[in-house]
């Protein structure tokens, strides 16, 4: 099966338009249509529903979808271990979720730049699912999440145990309701679904953001309350600029590598897994 077929198939999907996935791959819209023509007579299924504002994906297509998806990314993660530059052995693939990334990466980059300076290194950021699927299509080596499930092949080490903890910049205890200063920062469908259950008859907050780094300097500068991990927030809380919420609700937070059971370098995963322990004790 041809990889720009399937390239054109996720841009029609993406644009939802022949004409602007045809724009987008800066090739003529003959030529999008050839392609997807060329994928529903070898699959014999039709892929798209044609109307006069664009296309409509069918049943089949959305099948195809995160099928095509994974083809076209180990192709070019293939293309560029293949390419590498001289002077560099390998390609190391690190998935963080999206809530870790502010605190994690850059420490780690550094220090696994110093133990494999060899390596080229590919930080992928989302959360726990997309980030698990992506490891076991072979596209990530490593990764650091909040709740992994189980699955055959993949190994879980848990890494750090911590907990969420309702904040504000003043002293106060906790209400029915939230204040106007209250941030919804995201973590991912558990979180949200615990935190709706903890807090069943609460308003929708008025700002929800999701990255943490964000939402903590936002209500250091502005005043204000949010849901942050205990260890992240040591620091300000001993120094008087953040305050516990009295009888807010607490939820674990606890953070663990996942990692193929047979990988494709073990040399390369006890490096990842070291560099990652050597930043975690002041990052995370």
């Amino acid at each position: 099966m041809n990889i720009d077929h399937l390239h054109t198939f996720l841009e029609v999907v993406a644009s939802g338009s022949f004409h602007r996935a045809a724009d987008n791959l800066n090739v003529t819209q003959s030529t999008v249509s050839a392609r997807i023509r060329a994928l529903e007579e070898r699959l014999d299924r039709r892929l798209f529903v044609r109307h006069k504002n664009g296309v409509e994906i069918t049943g089949a297509g959305r099948r195809l979808r995160r099928h095509a998806d994974t083809v076209v990314r180990a192709w070019e993660l293939g293309r560029q271990r293949v390419a590498l530059p001289e002077g560099l052995r390998s390609v190391f693939g690190f998935g963080v979720h999206a809530n870790l990334a502010d605190w994690v990466a850059n420490p780690w980059l550094d220090a696994m730049r110093r133990a494999a300076p060899d390596v080229a290194l590919n930080v992928d950021i989302d959360y726990t699912e997309p980030l698990t699927r992506k490891l076991e299509d072979g596209l990530l080596d490593m990764l650091l999440v909040f709740g992994p499930r189980t699955g055959a092949g993949l190994v879980i080490d848990p890494l750090i145990e911590d907990e969420l903890v309702l904040v504000s910049t003043y002293p106060r205890e906790i209400t029915s309701g939230w204040l106007d200063d209250y941030i919804f920062v995201e973590r991912g469908f558990e979180f949200s679904a615990a935190h709706a259950e903890a807090f069943p008859d609460a308003d929708t907050p008025a700002l929800a953001i999701d990255s943490p780094a964000i939402a903590l300097a936002h209500i250091l500068a502005h005043d204000g309350s949010c849901y942050l991990s205990r260890s992240t927030i040591a620091e300000q809380i001993a120094g008087g600029l953040l305050f516990e919420v009295e009888g807010a609700p607490r939820f674990r937070l606890d953070t663990f590598i996942v990692r193929p059971q047979e990988p494709l370098n073990e040399e390369l995963i006890e490096s990842a897994m070291a560099a990652l322990r050597s930043t975690v004790g002041v990052t995370v």
